[in-house]
């Protein structure tokens, strides 16, 4: 085919197709051109295209279901207690409250123990009380995978884990004095 030429697409099928519950992309594949191509022809050619609710993958067609930008899987459940205003709910804390039998207090933050949000097994997800529990728990899984032990914590100066024993604690931090006063030395 040369450049400007047209490459001949059954307009019948390609309908067919696309109205059928095939995308734009899938007739494009059919016919070897892309999915550009097929629009333009169906715009010249006024065949309607779907809007993007109409569409397979949409949130609606997908058991009303979608995957946020932070691996969250939100569901479609509008009745629910916890859902945002538009109806939807993060699918753990869905699970969580069907184990618990009741909607989650105000506050009641749901924990990933693989740290990955999108798994949402009975066995991965923990319920915590508040956020600082929560926080507390994240603390822990950094000591125990850095250094093997819980309870060591992370100097902030010299950024190596130690038992608090020999460690400084203020207010959240933690530092080995030796650290501290190297630092205020080196800050005058």
């Amino acid at each position: 085919m040369r450049k400007g030429e047209f490459k001949p697409i059954n307009l019948c099928f390609a309908q067919k197709v696309y109205w059928e519950g095939g995308t734009l992309r899938q007739v494009a594949k059919v016919f070897c051109v892309d999915r550009n191509t097929v629009q333009s022809r169906f715009k010249k050619f006024k065949i309607p295209i779907k809007s993007m609710s109409e569409g397979k993958k949409h949130c609606y067609r997908n058991g009303g279901r979608y995957l946020d930008t932070k691996g969250y899987i939100y569901v479609l459940k509008p009745d629910h207690p916890n859902t945002t205003k538009s109806g939807y709910i993060r699918e753990h804390v869905f699970i969580a409250s069907q184990v618990l039998g009741k909607p989650l207090p105000e506050g009641v933050v749901v924990h990933h123990h693989n740290e990955i949000p999108s798994y949402n097994k009975n066995s991965n997800l923990v319920i915590c009380e508040n956020d600082i529990y929560h926080r507390y728990l994240h603390v822990r899984m950094r000591a125990l995978e850095a250094c093997g032990d819980v309870k060591w914590r992370k100097c902030w100066i010299c950024r190596k884990w130690d038992d608090p024993k020999n460690l400084y604690k203020n207010d959240s931090t933690y530092r080995h004095s030796s650290c501290y006063n190297n630092y205020r030395r080196n800050a005058a």
